[in-house]
C-alpha cells in the first residue's frame, strides 16, 4: 500500500523527499505537471507521483 503524502509533509521534506514549498506545489498542480488527488479539501500525493515529477524535470547544468 502506498503512503499518502500531504502538501505539508512535502514542504517539510519528509519521506526522503527534497522540500518543495506549498506555493510552488500549488503552481505545479495548476500547470498540470504532477498527479495529485484530494481527500476532502486536502491535497495528497503518492510518493511515486512526486518522484516521477522530479525525474521528468531534471535539467543539465550550463557549460562554461
Amino acid at each position: 500500500m502506498d503512503t499518502w503524502i500531504t502538501t505539508k509533509n512535502w514542504a517539510d521534506g519528509k519521506f526522503d523527499l527534497p522540500p518543495k514549498g506549498e506555493t510552488a506545489q500549488a503552481y505545479i498542480r495548476t500547470k498540470k505537471k504532477i498527479k495529485y488527488t484530494k481527500n476532502g479539501r486536502n491535497v495528497v500525493y503518492q510518493k511515486q507521483w512526486i518522484l516521477d515529477y522530479l525525474n521528468n524535470n531534471i535539467r543539465e547544468p550550463k557549460a562554461n
